[in-house]
């Protein structure tokens, strides 16, 4: 939000990959003038990006992406990062799923 309202025209947000709906909702909404509607779903993918990097953000999201697509290789992380374990990436999966919704597309 603070962005748009310097004249932003988006953001860049590593947990796009996963939220990006939301995000594209929020600059909707902002540009057509509702942003009543846009500061509250604004405050919903803010609350998302920190229940990710709570976990460490790059294995975190690597990790939701490869249950989400069925492709274990998305898990995969250079060093000296370590990929998050799969029964964390489907317990953090869950409570995403629990809290914000069908963020990994399963329908």
């Amino acid at each position: 939000i603070e962005a748009l309202e310097r004249g932003g025209h988006g953001c860049i947000s590593a947990t796009a990959n996963l939220n990006a709906r939301d995000i594209a909702d929020v600059i909707r909404l902002y540009d057509k003038g509702d942003t009543d509607a846009a500061r509250a779903l604004h405050d919903k993918v803010v609350r998302f990006r920190k229940a990710v990097e709570a976990h460490g953000p790059i294995p975190a999201q690597k990790r939701l992406l490869a249950i989400s697509t069925g492709d274990a290789r998305w898990a995969t992380v250079r060093p000296p990062l370590t990929a998050m374990p799969q029964d964390e990436g489907e317990s953090l999966a869950a409570r995403l799923e629990d809290e914000f919704g069908d963020v990994l597309g399963h329908g």
